[in-house]
Parts: C-alpha cells; sequence; structure tokens
C-alpha cells in the first residue's frame, strides 16, 4: 500500500467535483429556462452524476488517507523514537497482515 497523501490535489478535486455537482447544473438551469430544451436536462444530469463520482472517488481516498495517517500515528506513539519513514510502517503493517 503506497503512501496516499492529498494535500496537493485534495482542495482541487473537491472544487472540481463542486463544479460539476453545483455549478454546472445551476447554470445548465438557467440555461433550459431561456431557452427551454431538453438538451439543457440531460447535460444537467450527466454533470450531476459526473460531480457525484469524482467526489465519491476522492472521498474514498480521503478516508484511505486518513487510515494510513491513524495507523502511522499509532506506531509514533507507540515507538517515538523510531527512524522508519511512514511508508516503511505501512509497508511493514501490509506484511503483517498477510502473515496472519
Amino acid at each position: 500500500m503506497k503512501k496516499i497523501n492529498s494535500i496537493d490535489y485534495g482542495a482541487k478535486a473537491i472544487g472540481i467535483g463542486a463544479v460539476f455537482l453545483i455549478g454546472i447544473p445551476i447554470l445548465l438551469t438557467v440555461c433550459n429556462k431561456i431557452v427551454n430544451s431538453p438538451v439543457f436536462q440531460t447535460i444537467r444530469i450527466i454533470s450531476l452524476i459526473s460531480g457525484a463520482v469524482i467526489l465519491a472517488g476522492f472521498g474514498l481516498l480521503l478516508l484511505t488517507e486518513l487510515r494510513q495517517d491513524r495507523l502511522i500515528n499509532k506506531y509514533y506513539e507507540k515507538n517515538p523514537l523510531a527512524d522508519k519513514t511512514p511508508q516503511e510502517i505501512l509497508d511493514e503493517h501490509r506484511h503483517f497482515r498477510k502473515e496472519r
């Protein structure tokens, strides 16, 4: 299991998901009221689904990262003088789980 770190892309992913889930559908609703075309309704539904999928996917990544951080934090609490990297801790944990 490779260490996941969402510091660089977490806010961007949430922003992109919010645009597809909120921004674009609102804009398409306004356009649909003006033009009254079923195409805008279809695109709005596709945008809502895309936004939900993006947010759900990155939500799972965030949950995985939080789980990893909790595991690493517990390790360092038990071993304050440890010189292992977070990746080494995760690799050791994965290897331990395979042996059981």
